[in-house]
């Protein structure tokens, strides 16, 4: 069981590369990258789900028009809870207990 929680400040993708399974797969081995990048165990990632876009200037920015980024934060929602993620209550916030996944995989091999 790993104490270490991890915050996924921003998860994007570009366009032509969406709705191929590359955004679910980045999620599944996310514990991997850590574990051999930074020698490191998480036991909960936490994020926000914002949609963000790139600018002319290629930066990432927050989605401002009102309606637009709340029928995106939807989609986004959806894609997280596909890939396991749970709301806060309460909150914005989503979380994945990876210690659970885990545990849970373990039993499944059995």
């Amino acid at each position: 069981m790993s104490l270490n929680i991890f915050h996924i400040e921003r998860f994007y993708i570009e366009e032509e590369f969406r709705n191929k399974g590359i955004g679910e797969k980045i999620l599944d081995l996310l514990d991997d990258i850590l574990n051999y990048t930074l020698n490191c165990e998480v036991g909960c990632y936490i994020l926000l789900p914002n949609p963000i876009t790139k600018n002319d200037k290629n930066e990432l920015k927050i989605i401002k028009d009102e309606n637009l980024n709340k029928k995106l934060k939807k989609k986004l929602v959806k894609f997280y809870r596909k890939c396991g993620y749970k709301k806060i209550s309460k909150s914005d916030y989503m979380y994945l207990n990876t210690d659970y996944i885990n545990v849970k995989r373990d039993f499944d091999v059995l």
